[in-house]
């Protein structure tokens, strides 16, 4: 898709879009559209502007495929890249990651987790790995580190104790930055406070 198509669309949509074409790809790889069908789906969400837009071109289809199915592993190798991941992707037991000079981004904000354990394992060198994450994961720094920068923000509703999802960080890092963020409305947490 041509950049000019994204640039009066929100961001939201654009992510949004990028979900839902994923689930067009998963429903033809299944044999649940024909080809005609899926390029016109395909196209139709590449010119949506609106989110109800875009869920109106896969109501109709099966939804277990991306919404239950777990895998066992998957794996991301990026090299001199920046990858954004998002969708069935994070379906996963364990996500292994091989990036050098590599900037990746998870979005699991949009996704619902994996209920228990789930394992990140990286093999980074001079690379970002930026982490967004709903309040009720907690994160478990188990990494081999090598001159690298961990850094994790919770906001005010973060309780470890209500945790669901527990995401274990392991394998080696080196020169490496990694942050785990939680919802935006972290940042506005102390101008909360201080209204109270």
């Amino acid at each position: 898709m041509s950049i000019e198509n994204n640039i009066d669309r929100p961001q939201k949509v654009i992510k949004h879009k990028d979900i839902i074409i994923e689930q067009l790809q998963d429903a033809f790889a299944s044999g649940n559209l024909v080809l005609d069908e899926f390029e016109f789906r395909i196209s139709k969400a590449e010119k949506a502007y609106e989110i109800a837009e875009l869920d109106s071109l896969v109501i109709d289809l099966p939804k277990t495929g991306t919404n239950t199915e777990i895998t066992e592993a998957e794996t991301i190798k990026c090299n001199m890249s920046t990858k954004n991941l998002v969708g069935t992707i994070l379906k996963t037991r364990k996500l292994n990651i091989e990036a050098s000079m590599s900037t990746i981004t998870i979005n699991y904000l949009e996704e619902e987790l994996i209920k228990g354990i789930q394992e990140i394992n990286v093999q980074m060198n001079m690379s970002n790995l930026v982490l967004y994450l709903p309040d009720d994961v907690v994160v478990e720094n188990n990494l081999s580190e090598n001159m690298i920068t961990f850094k994790e923000y919770r906001n005010k509703y973060y309780d470890s104790k209500n945790a669901k999802t527990l995401i274990k960080i392991t394998g080696t890092a080196r020169m490496t930055t990694i942050k785990v963020k939680r919802k935006k409305y972290w940042f506005f947490s102390k101008k909360k406070k201080h209204l109270e």
